[in-house]
């Protein structure tokens, strides 16, 4: 996979996570494009920490 491709999957992981779990109350600007560069641009730690957790948790469930 190209970069700009690996960006979007992320972008819209963050996106999803930020969306349904947290329900938009935690910022999550999209960074797959050139939002990132915005002034201003915003992303809640808690979502990331989330997605650390879950991708933890499946490997430790598997044995990894």
């Amino acid at each position: 996979m190209k970069r700009p491709a690996v960006l979007r999957l992320l972008c819209a992981l963050a996106t999803e996570v930020g969306e349904r779990k947290f329900k938009h109350e935690l910022e999550h600007d999209c960074f797959c494009g050139d939002g990132y560069k915005a002034k201003g641009f915003q992303f809640h730690p808690e979502i990331v920490a989330y997605i650390v957790n879950a991708v933890q948790t499946r490997l430790k469930e598997e044995g990894l």
